[in-house]
């Protein structure tokens, strides 16, 4: 009778466990990540709505607005890229030192 081993993702997973606290920054980074990407266009939206309003004829939009539009844009993307960084940097870490840890097991 053969014996019944988990499945392989379960064993594979198994080697992140010693480093629990990588795992959760890598979530915690996506999910940074996540909220400044969904941020960027819902800022060019509000920069569109509110600081170019057109009645008729007649612009009514501030150029005040569009500066503070235009500077939150660039924060929201320099958050992303510091998000996108922290993300890119702890999985390969984390991934590195699994495969490590799976040929010392070998």
């Amino acid at each position: 009778m053969r014996s019944r081993k988990p499945p392989i993702v379960l064993r594979l997973l198994s080697y992140a466990l010693p480093y629990r606290l990588r795992v959760a920054t890598v979530w915690a980074a996506v999910a940074g990540l996540t909220i400044f990407q969904l941020l960027g266009p819902w800022l060019v939206g509000y920069a569109i709505d509110t600081g170019l309003k057109v009645d008729g004829d007649a612009a009514l939009g501030s150029t005040r607005t569009l500066i503070i539009a235009a500077l939150l844009i660039l924060a929201a993307a320099a958050a992303r890229g510091v998000f996108q960084f922290w993300q890119t940097y702890n999985a390969e870490w984390l991934a590195q030192r699994a495969a490590y840890d799976i040929r010392i097991d070998f």
